[in-house]
């Protein structure tokens, strides 16, 4: 590989976490999709919308972590994120939940090829296949800190 060779970048990244009136589990980042995506009513929430797919890799995934509900976008979804209005409630499946504290993270993260084999810790359970479709599509290729999927995902 060529020293000279460029081979990371910046992309815009944003992390909306929602403390909520309830204790969450895992089912509630599939339900929080449904509910964002409801209210904005854009295909990037929720990579379809009515019979128009989006095909690609989402640039959102909502995830629970450290007892709140989580958003997080990379790229244009990072963007559509910052945009968000403030919610005083979220219909999460049948349930509805109150807000009681909503944050928007927006950075700027640098991706890219990595010299050495990174190791990461998950501190919050998930499947074994959102795991590998995770490390091998969009984490593994990230070069930002470890901070952030210790309280991420």
């Amino acid at each position: 590989m060529n020293a000279d060779v460029c081979t990371t970048s910046m992309i815009e990244h944003c992390i909306v976490g929602f403390e909520v009136s309830q204790a969450v589990n895992l089912e509630d980042a599939r339900r929080l999709r449904g509910a964002i995506s409801n209210v904005m009513q854009r295909p990037e929430f929720h990579n379809h919308l009515g019979q128009k797919l989006s095909y690609g890799e989402p640039l959102i995934r909502y995830v629970t972590s450290s007892g709140r509900l989580n958003a997080v976008g990379i790229c244009n979804g990072a963007m559509l994120l910052k945009e968000l209005p403030r919610f005083q409630s979220l219909r999460l499946g049948r349930t509805d939940v109150d807000v009681h504290r909503q944050t928007a993270t927006p950075s700027r993260v640098e991706v890219g090829a990595v010299e050495k084999s990174i190791r990461y810790r998950f501190v919050s359970p998930t499947s074994p296949v959102r795991l590998k479709k995770t490390m091998f599509s969009w984490v593994s290729w990230q070069k930002f800190p470890l901070q952030f999927l210790l309280d991420y995902f």
